[in-house]
């Protein structure tokens, strides 16, 4: 399926694809994805401008997992093994700077083993592979957030950033499709939030500041290249950002080069109205 955008002012990009797919195979509705979307000529074409080796050039991706409490209930967090399968297809274009990028929540405040890389290795992620798991808490630096549409008080202005966040070339936001009490959907948009590196996030983006103005602060400065959501099981109600009991079977990837446009489509495919500002509180 593809999404046309309505005509926008020339300073934006007018037109982009989105491309979903649906099936019994995972891994081949990642593949046709990337191959629609032409993802390989996207990264490629980012490669040449930043006038670096394959080896200097860093590709980050924002998966989504530190909400997820037990690897039975897979609505919560992305799938590793599409993680995985895209970091090989990466890889096999002769790329080895590679990071997968998390930072902690709130979750911490109340339960042990939440660091990231604990919960990485314990939903599958290995730590010999092709790929660096990198905490962006552990290496955050400050940074000055120019984009202060509420002013500073509200929003990010003298903050932090995690370096390997920060200097990377091409950032990737792996999301899941799931439900959000707050914002009604947590998408590719939403999934950048977690790269806010405060562990306590409750404290700092939603009680000090508006969390969707931080995230939207940090995409200012750090800006997205490519959007995926993992939808094969769905966490749905409204909680399913926590969990889901009976999640749902969508057998589903959505992906494209504009996480605008990849959330547009994700939030009409749950059956919500996207141009709605009571819907979500990030496309708008």
């Amino acid at each position: 399926a593809y999404l046309r955008k309505k005509p926008v002012p020339a300073k934006l990009t007018p037109e982009t694809t989105v491309i979903v797919e649906k099936g019994s195979d995972k891994f081949q509705l990642l593949r046709n994805v990337l191959e629609k979307t032409n993802f390989d000529s996207i990264l490629n074409d980012h490669f040449e401008k930043s006038g670096k080796t394959k080896e200097e050039f860093s590709v980050v991706i924002k998966p989504n997992f530190m909400f997820s409490h037990n690897k039975k209930d897979n609505s919560t967090f992305t799938d590793p093994e599409l993680v995985e399968t895209l970091i090989n297809r990466i890889a096999k274009k002769g790329f080895s700077n590679i990071s997968v990028v998390e930072a902690p929540s709130t979750y911490g405040n109340y339960y042990a083993n939440r660091e990231v890389l604990t919960v990485a290795q314990y939903l599958g992620y290995r730590t010999d592979k092709n790929y660096k798991i990198v905490d962006l808490s552990k290496e955050m630096v400050p940074h000055y957030y120019n984009f202060n549409k509420l002013g500073p008080e509200l929003m990010l202005a003298h903050h932090f950033v995690g370096t390997t966040w920060k200097d990377a070339d091409f950032r990737f936001s792996f999301a899941k499709n799931k439900t959000h009490c707050f914002c009604n959907y947590t998408l590719t948009l939403k999934n950048t939030y977690g790269v806010l590196p405060m562990q306590n996030k409750l404290k700092h983006y939603h009680t000090k500041r508006q969390y969707d103005w931080a995230t939207i602060c940090s995409l200012a400065d750090f800006p997205m290249h490519f959007g995926l959501i993992d939808a094969f099981y769905s966490g749905d109600g409204a909680f399913g950002v926590i969990t889901c009991p009976h999640p749902k079977r969508t057998q589903t990837v959505i992906g494209g080069e504009n996480l605008i446009a990849v959330d547009w489509v994700g939030a009409t495919k749950m059956g919500l109205d996207p141009e709605r500002p009571d819907i979500g509180r990030f496309l708008p």
